[in-house]
């Protein structure tokens, strides 16, 4: 599985069919919501062809690392 966290204006570019996520309503998005992040198997067609630029791409252990962050999760 990818993980990519993308910017909160590339919402709706995204081709939810070619991602776990089902619209721009069942992403998870940072606090601030500047962010989002959506996983794949395989690399997006949005992602290669350059319509969106992801501003990371993570496997599972570095997005649940970035997901216990002050600017994911709130502290409990």
């Amino acid at each position: 599985m990818i993980y990519y966290i993308l910017n909160i204006r590339d919402l709706n570019d995204v081709t939810y069919s070619e991602v776990m996520e089902d619209s721009a309503n069942t992403v998870r998005k940072n606090l601030a919501t500047t962010e989002f992040v959506v996983k794949s198997n395989n690399i997006p067609k949005f992602i290669s062809n350059e319509s969106v630029t992801p501003i990371s791409t993570l496997n599972y252990v570095q997005t649940i690392s970035l997901m216990r962050t002050n600017t994911w999760s709130e502290e409990d």
